[in-house]
This record gives C-alpha cells, sequence and structure tokens, in this order.
C-alpha cells in the first residue's frame, strides 16, 4: 500500500519523502531509482532521459532536508536555519 502525500506544493511534498533521525523509519527515496520514480509522478511527471546517480540521490536528499527545515522555521516563525 503506499500513500501520496500533497501538501499543496511539490517542495513540501518531496519534504515528506522521508528524512532523518526519527524520520528515517518514513525514507522513500533509498535508491537512485527512487528519486527518478518520485519525480516521474504527477504532478511532475517528468521523463527521465538519464538514471540519476547516488550522488544526485544525496544532493537531493540534503535539498530535501533543507526544505524541511525552512518550512518548520517559517512555520514556527523563527529565523531560518544557519547553512550546514
Amino acid at each position: 500500500m503506499s500513500f501520496r502525500f500533497d501538501a499543496g506544493a511539490v517542495c513540501l511534498d518531496f519534504a515528506h519523502t522521508g528524512g532523518e533521525g526519527r524520520y528515517a523509519v518514513l525514507e522513500t527515496l533509498h535508491e537512485p531509482a527512487d528519486l527518478s520514480e518520485w519525480l516521474s509522478q504527477p504532478p511532475l511527471a517528468a521523463v527521465p532521459t538519464v538514471p540519476v546517480t547516488i550522488q544526485e540521490l544525496t544532493a537531493a536528499k540534503a535539498l530535501r532536508q533543507a526544505i524541511w527545515d525552512a518550512a518548520h522555521a517559517q512555520a514556527a516563525r523563527r529565523p531560518l536555519p544557519p547553512e550546514r
């Protein structure tokens, strides 16, 4: 069974594909192909022309964490977290 989260913005949907710490149990991006599959689903419906690499998956997960941190800071009306 799968669950599609719709936060109303693609960046927030992406932020909910897993994470670090206690959110690691929710991880959906285990392999580069998982990122490719996520990108190919609506609303993006991207058609990859080359396979996603492990480096791109790592970069995508770092971006996902930055989106998560920024969204939570904004929701709590806190300053953005410092750059890691």
